[in-house]
């Protein structure tokens, strides 16, 4: 695949009338040409303004689980992160950030199953749900290669 133009899109908040209010995140695209010549938009990370996530990066490499850094808030201060490849789910932490409107910093080791030293890609995904009805309110996703650690 080549790599092409990159593209932003602001996602907004949706009060419960459907009228938008504030930034949920700002998504991150890429345009690839695939094996047949034809293109697509792929969606290369997330960033919400409530979930900032500065360790690790974008791209790095990781073996068999990683500490994951940042800022964010969330429903009683609680931030959900997950890292996943295309076989699902590998690792579940929860960290503890602000709330109420108050990013606040985080730090939680993210466990999860080591992996063959491919270079295989992955997502680490953060994100909180709503404390009205526990729907997703704020999402942030970066792509990340998992190593064999041994």
């Amino acid at each position: 695949m080549q790599d092409g133009a990159n593209a932003t899109a602001e996602l907004p908040r949706l009060a419960e009338d459907g009228a938008p209010f504030g930034l949920a995140a700002t998504i991150y695209l890429q345009e690839v040409q695939l094996g047949d010549g034809s293109t697509a938009w792929v969606v290369s990370s997330a960033q919400s303004p409530e979930i900032v996530v500065n360790s690790p990066v974008i791209g790095e490499l990781l073996a068999g689980g990683t500490v994951v850094e940042g800022e964010g808030q969330g429903f009683e201060g609680t931030i959900v992160l997950q890292i996943e490849d295309q076989d699902g789910l590998l690792g579940l932490a929860l960290a503890q950030g602000g709330a109420l409107g108050e990013n606040l910093p985080f730090e939680t080791q993210l466990p999860f199953d080591e992996r063959p030293a491919s270079g295989d890609w992955a997502i680490l995904t953060g994100f909180t749900t709503s404390a009205v009805d526990g729907s997703l309110s704020s999402l942030t996703m970066l792509p990340v290669r998992l190593v064999d650690g041994s």
